[in-house]
């Protein structure tokens, strides 16, 4: 009788103990990759991520992982989904990390661009300028207006032209148009640096934001405070540390 009450007794410890260990797995995060990430060693990191993926909860290690580095506003984030991504890990990304990394790492889905602060959807002027370039602006109705991300991999990072399906134009940045703000439209020539861009992502007050920089000038997107037609306000590039200003620079991406 005491045998069994014993076998009994050491059966529920160790169920006991078993999902103990599994809760405090599942809750935290694993510092080799989080250092290879922030250490720009993708191959290393892609590597962790393949032995954590077979391992019990390790798809959890990962996503917590991936979450403190969003928390910190991690620079190197987008670069590691994107290797994950194509190195035939697109499975981690879909389960370990937030829906908009696919919206931006697939290039045949379309998205919506919203400015955090002043809740404006990124669109473009119906008009062409004397150069066959529109302008971009921040828009309150026009939810509609799609964007795609195509991505290329250059000096260790991804940087993204950000197409316009509608206009069938890139984004650009141009020259300075007061202060230190620069324009920002979209062209049919997307050729050179002024048409590419990176991303920061940024977990703040429950909303994943995104930095969006211009490769060529390194400045951040924002919208200005010049209202034109009345309802449509600008947007400029801005050379600030766009982490310090979440609220300013922030965008949410969102499915169409």
């Amino acid at each position: 009788m005491k045998l069994k009450i014993l076998t009994t007794l050491s059966v529920i410890i160790a169920t006991f103990f078993n999902m103990s260990v599994e809760a405090s797995d599942s809750g935290k995060s694993d510092r080799k990759l989080y250092n290879s990430v922030i250490s720009a060693d993708y191959d290393d990191a892609t590597k962790r991520c393949e032995q954590l993926i077979s391992e019990p909860n390790g798809s959890y290690i990962i996503k917590n992982t991936v979450t403190e580095l969003l928390k910190n506003a991690e620079s190197n984030t987008i670069n590691f989904s994107y290797k994950l991504w194509t190195t035939g890990h697109q499975n981690i990304v879909q389960s370990c990390f937030p829906l908009e990394f696919r919206l931006i790492l697939d290039d045949k889905k379309d998205c919506k661009i919203i400015n955090k602060h002043d809740d404006l959807y990124m669109t473009l002027s119906k008009d062409l300028d004397q150069n066959g370039d529109r302008d971009a602006y921040g828009d309150e109705d026009d939810h509609k207006n799609s964007w795609k991300f195509m991505s290329s991999w250059e000096s260790n990072r991804v940087y993204f032209k950000i197409f316009n399906p509608k206009y069938n134009q890139r984004l650009k940045m141009g020259d300075p148009v007061k202060d230190d703000e620069r324009r920002v439209f979209s062209s049919d020539d997307a050729t050179d640096s002024t048409s590419q861009w990176y991303l920061q992502a940024m977990n703040h007050k429950g909303d994943l934001l995104f930095f969006i920089f211009n490769r060529r000038y390194s400045q951040a997107l924002k919208i200005g405070k010049d209202v034109v037609n009345n309802e449509d306000f600008r947007i400029y590039g801005e050379s600030e540390d766009a982490a310090e200003k979440p609220h300013y620079f922030g965008w949410l991406i969102e499915p169409m």
